[in-house]
């Protein structure tokens, strides 16, 4: 799902002021700024033509939609953070209902079913360490009220390898939506 460059802009903005505080965050790049709707890990070359075929089937029917960024936090809720997100309102039963069916499509190709409820989010930062996260999370209370709109027009099938300078995403296939509501 792409990102309009506004939000990009508007969210690396934010977080250059809580990357100025000095805690021990690995902060994504605006570049890389995306929704997971289902997390695959290692996947087989070999299984990828049945994954897209079942990610095709289940996106068939879904039309484009609107999608507001708003909101920040971090997971866990409760105790230490370990990553820091910015939310998705508008939209996010969207990307809920999406993830659902793509859980249970990919089951059966033996990817486990997520055990969590899915959240729609934006992932900003993972936390190395807890040093200086006091200074992050009061700023984080100052979050804009929204980063922006956009339009949802496509799904994409992405691969991700960790490198030293952070994760490189590679799009495998992209999955048009149907034109408006």
């Amino acid at each position: 799902m792409a990102l309009s460059e506004d939000i990009r802009r508007a969210v690396d903005q934010w977080t250059g002021s809580l990357r100025s505080l000095g805690a021990k965050i690995r902060w994504v790049s605006a570049d890389n700024l995306h929704v997971t709707v289902k997390f695959l890990g290692e996947t087989p070359e070999e299984q990828l033509p049945a994954l897209i075929h079942a990610a095709r089937d289940v996106l068939a029917g879904v039309s484009e939609f609107p999608l507001t960024i708003a909101d920040s936090g971090v997971f866990p809720p409760k105790g230490a953070p370990r990553v820091l997100w910015v939310g998705i309102h508008q939209g996010g039963e969207a990307l809920q209902d999406i993830a659902g069916r793509l859980n249970e499509a990919v089951e059966p190709l033996g990817f486990p079913k997520d055990t969590r409820p899915f959240r729609a989010h934006l992932t900003i930062g993972r936390v190395k360490s807890s040093s200086g996260m006091q200074a992050v999370l009061a700023e984080m209370e100052h979050a804009p009220d929204t980063f922006g709109d956009c339009r949802v027009t496509e799904v994409a099938l992405q691969q991700s390898r960790l490198k030293s300078s952070g994760a490189e995403y590679t799009i495998i296939k992209q999955f048009a939506l149907h034109g408006s509501v």
